[in-house]
């Protein structure tokens, strides 16, 4: 098949160092370039396609808005027989009934206007067979009830091999996450520091809306004594998630959906338990008692950091393979193959 995969223009795919979307964009055309399939790119400025893969690139990191790519290749698009995007904006939409798009979302549901009351509504894309899909089940679900349409699931691939798996944890509890209130940061460093638990903040306080939370979570670190971080490069972060006794993810439902959770299977790619609230996607990835632990309050928080002994490395490991490149991208060609046999939804 020959396949046009769409990237988002924020960053550069894949990211120099915090992107989630991006990473997985670039393991889903690996893993289909490995397979034999016709794949090409199309990225930010900056962006390097996968071995096998064709690159095209319009616009310079940045755009949420992502039009500028748009009026670039919308000329070609005829020329693929299936339209894999994965942007935040999906303007291939716009390109007819004739175009077969699969739409993968990642965020809670980008098709989202306020009504006349000002209540958030579902607004189906201007397509017959949207062909759209989540990350996670619990995600799809939710994306079908907004939108009154069927959403298929494609989980996140990731690349296990580029993790080393260590079977000696350390004892900082890590939170790793955009530096953004809906990801709880600031109840990682309130409950680290009621709990007296050594904690380290790893995120990126560049690619968000409250410009002020960033420096009001680095003070807060300050004064409950946990180290702070911020934004650092994967090899850093992949050396800190080695030497952690602990990945804490802590999003914030109902306000914010936590669609897949990447930050969680990498840590269990190295052999670290997740500590996490039961948001989303992060079901999918984390049983517990297995590979990490839910919880929703303090006390259960405290009584997970207790229980960390009992958790296996390589049970945390086997559970990340669960979303290797080899395991979800056959099924993720599979869909496709059914879009190009002439399958809709």
């Amino acid at each position: 098949m020959k396949i046009l995969m769409i990237s988002a223009m924020a960053i550069e795919t894949p990211p120099k160092s915090y992107g989630g979307l991006e990473q997985v964009v670039w393991n889903h055309a690996k893993g289909l370039a490995d397979l034999g399939e016709d794949v090409t790119l199309v990225g930010a400025h900056g962006s390097v396609a996968p071995p096998g893969v064709k690159l095209l690139a319009f616009e310079d990191p940045g755009s949420f808005d992502e039009s500028g790519s748009w009026w670039y290749y919308r000329h070609i698009l005829a020329d693929y027989d299936v339209v894999l995007d994965h942007s935040w904006q999906k303007w291939s939409y716009l390109a007819g009934d004739y175009l077969p798009v699969v739409g993968t979302m990642h965020s809670p549901c980008p098709f989202m206007a306020k009504d006349q009351a000002g209540a958030l509504r579902g607004v189906p894309p201007p397509k017959r067979y949207p062909m759209l899909c989540g990350v996670s089940a619990e995600h799809s679900k939710f994306a079908s009830k907004m939108l009154g349409l069927p959403v298929r699931t494609t989980w996140n691939s990731v690349d296990v091999s580029r993790f080393e798996f260590s079977s000696t944890p350390g004892d900082t509890l890590l939170s790793i996450n955009r530096i953004d209130p809906a990801k709880g940061i600031h109840v990682f460093i309130d409950w680290c520091s009621k709990a007296g638990a050594k904690g380290d903040v790893v995120g990126d306080d560049t690619l968000v809306q409250d410009k002020q939370y960033p420096i009001n979570m680095k003070k807060a670190c300050e004064l409950y004594k946990v180290d702070w971080s911020g934004k650092v490069s994967h090899d850093v972060k992949f050396a800190k998630i080695r030497e952690c006794k602990a990945v804490v993810l802590l999003p914030q439902a109902p306000g914010y959906l936590e669609v897949f959770g990447l930050a969680a299977v990498e840590a269990n790619a190295v052999g670290r338990p997740v500590i996490c609230t039961p948001n989303c996607g992060l079901k999918d990835i984390i049983i517990d008692g297995e590979n990490g632990f839910l919880v929703s309050t303090f006390d259960e928080f405290k009584a997970a950091v207790a229980k960390l002994g009992t958790i296996s490395p390589q049970a945390c490991r086997k559970q990340a393979e669960r979303w290797d490149i080899p395991v979800i991208v056959p099924k993720y060609r599979d869909i496709i193959k059914q879009v190009n046999d002439g399958c809709r939804w």
